[in-house]
């Protein structure tokens, strides 16, 4: 099989298959990095998903029922704890 390549013939240019051949492997390599970094963000936006927005630490001021004395001040002291995650790879 004899065809032209950017002008010219393979056999003109001396070590072309290996240059073709590196940068598919190089290229190969860099998709297969790609791809296990979008799973290590997939699975980091599943645990955030499954996370409560707001972790209530204590709550002061609610009524037994609270529907029976809807104008009571209620105080709540809201914790954001995020030292240890969930999940492991």
């Amino acid at each position: 099989m004899n065809f032209r390549l950017l002008g010219h013939y393979p056999s003109e240019v001396p070590g072309w298959t290996s240059l073709a051949c590196l940068i598919l492997f190089l290229g190969g390599m860099q998709f297969l990095i790609l791809g296990i970094l979008g799973e290590f963000i997939r699975r980091i936006y599943a645990e955030v998903q499954q996370r409560p927005r707001w972790i209530i630490h204590k709550a002061l001021g609610f009524p037994r029922k609270a529907r029976q004395n809807r104008k009571r001040e209620v105080h709540l002291e809201i914790v954001l704890d995020f030292s240890q995650p969930k999940f492991a790879l």
